[in-house]
C-alpha cells in the first residue's frame, strides 16, 4: 500500500523534469506499479487455512464459542404434539450444538432471514454437495432466531434432510458454520 501511495509523486516527478519520461523511467515506474499491485493482491487475498473440529470440540466463530455435542440420523423427530417427519426417502441429521455469546451486546444466532454478518449453517458432503438447515417451526429445541445476551449460553438442535443415499453412504459429512468470510468446520461423521 506504501508503494502504491509512492506512484502518483514519482509520475508528478517524472512530467515536471521534461516533456516525457525515459525508457529507463517508464520502466522504473511499471516496476513500482507490478510490484504494488502483486503486494496488495497476495495481502488480500489470502485466507487462513479451515480447520475441522471434532464433535465436542469448541471453535469461536464471531463472537459465538460452538460445539456439537452429539450428532445422530433419525427417521423423525417428537414434539409435545406428534412428531415430524421428513419426507419419503430420506432422514433427519440432528445435531445438537452448545452455543455462547462471548460479545458485549445481545446476538442472535442462525436468524430466519440473515445477512453475511450473521451466522449460517450448512451441512456437506462428498464433492462439494451443500444441504441448507431444516427449521422445524414451533420446534422447541430448534437454535434458529436464539438471541442471547452477552456470556450468556444455550443448548439446542440443529437439523438438516439428508437424503437416504447420502445417509447410506459411509462419506464424511462437515456442519460448517459461517459468518461474513469466516467459517467453522466440524467432522460430524
Amino acid at each position: 500500500m506504501k508503494k502504491a501511495l509512492f506512484i502518483l509523486p514519482t509520475l508528478l516527478l517524472i512530467v515536471s523534469v521534461g516533456c516525457g519520461p525515459t525508457a529507463q523511467q517508464t520502466s522504473m515506474v511499471n516496476d513500482i506499479v507490478t510490484e504494488a499491485t502483486t503486494e496488495e493482491t497476495e495481502t488480500t487475498t489470502k485466507e487462513p487455512p479451515t480447520e475441522t473440529l471434532a464433535v465436542n470440540e469448541v471453535g469461536s466463530l464471531g463472537d459465538w464459542d460452538i460445539s456439537i455435542t452429539s450428532f445422530n440420523i433419525v427417521d423423525n423427530i417428537p414434539y409435545s404434539y406428534g412428531a415430524y417427519a421428513p419426507d419419503e426417502g430420506n432422514k433427519y441429521a440432528v445435531a445438537a450444538v452448545h452455543i455462547e455469546n462471548k460479545g458485549k451486546t445481545p446476538n442472535k444466532f442462525l436468524p430466519s432471514f440473515s445477512l453475511s454478518s450473521d451466522v449460517r449453517a450448512k451441512m456437506t458432503y462428498g464433492d462439494g454437495y451443500e444441504f441448507t438447515v431444516t427449521q422445524l417451526m414451533g420446534y422447541d429445541k430448534d437454535l434458529h432466531d436464539t438471541t442471547l445476551n452477552p456470556l450468556s449460553n444455550a443448548d439446542g438442535e440443529i437439523v438438516f434432510t439428508l437424503p437416504d443415499t447420502v445417509v447410506n453412504d459411509s462419506g464424511e459429512l462437515i456442519l460448517c458454520f459461517t459468518q461474513d468470510n469466516s467459517e467453522l468446520n466440524f467432522k460430524v461423521r
